[in-house]
């Protein structure tokens, strides 16, 4: 079956069979291996990815219920800082139109393309990489900096849980296709109201991600660092 989805800001056609997972069509057609393959049954948190604004997990969808809708993971952060002219940015525009390049080709040859990058780092040169990954996010850069980031199995889950958190609470505005067409004047009354989550909102918010090596300190703390840097 023929499906189309705006995966991290770009419209992308899949042809698979009816019973693929949403989790099987991104790493597999789509090469989005932030997206990953955990319990498959809906419980660790690892696979999640944003559907339509709301956190999702892909291993127990089915590709076809994305169908005419947005998925947004970790690999389209830098598309919603684009998009949104996020402050920490620092000023830096992407030298191309689509900020999240991807190897041209079948998805087989994507798949060998993205593999064999993460096998050897010296593959590519830093030119060679989209200007748009020379910054983080403030909620990846708060992972870095508190230590938060131990396997990293669980770190993708967990960063767009908080995005999904942070835009419920106005600090952030995910770049969805229903709300792209809000002014100027509403976006600012809308951040005006922002406010920091509690901890308490934090650990409800990360409660689908289960983590095994952290203690869930230091994302906590990353969390809570993030939220005050974006209230800036």
């Amino acid at each position: 079956m023929k499906l189309s989805i705006t995966l991290n800001g770009e419209e992308r056609q899949f042809e698979v069979a009816a019973n693929i997972t949403l989790l099987s069509l991104l790493r597999n057609e789509a090469g989005c291996f932030s997206v990953k393959h955990g319990c498959e049954s809906g419980e660790c948190g690892a696979c999640a990815v944003i559907l339509d604004g709301r956190i999702v997990n892909s291993c127990i969808l089915l590709a076809a219920q994305a169908d005419e809708r947005e998925v947004l993971t970790v690999e389209g952060l830098p598309w919603v800082m684009r998009n949104l002219r996020a402050a920490s940015f620092q000023g830096k525009e992407p030298a191309e139109e689509n900020p999240v390049a991807r190897p041209s080709g079948d998805p087989v040859e994507v798949i060998s393309a993205s593999r064999s990058s993460f096998q050897n780092p010296d593959a590519f040169s830093r030119e060679d990489l989209p200007s748009g990954y020379e910054t983080l996010h403030p909620i990846q850069q708060a992972f870095v900096d508190t230590h938060a980031i131990q396997c990293g199995y669980c770190t993708p889950g967990m960063i767009l849980s908080i995005l999904t958190l942070f835009a419920e609470k106005g600090l952030i505005e995910l770049p969805s296709a229903k709300r792209r067409m809000r002014t100027a004047s509403i976006r600012k009354k809308l951040k005006s109201k922002a406010r920091p989550p509690s901890e308490q909102e934090i650990r409800d918010s990360l409660a689908g991600n289960l983590c095994r090596c952290t203690g869930y300190v230091k994302p906590v703390q990353a969390v809570r660092q993030a939220a005050e840097k974006l209230l800036l």
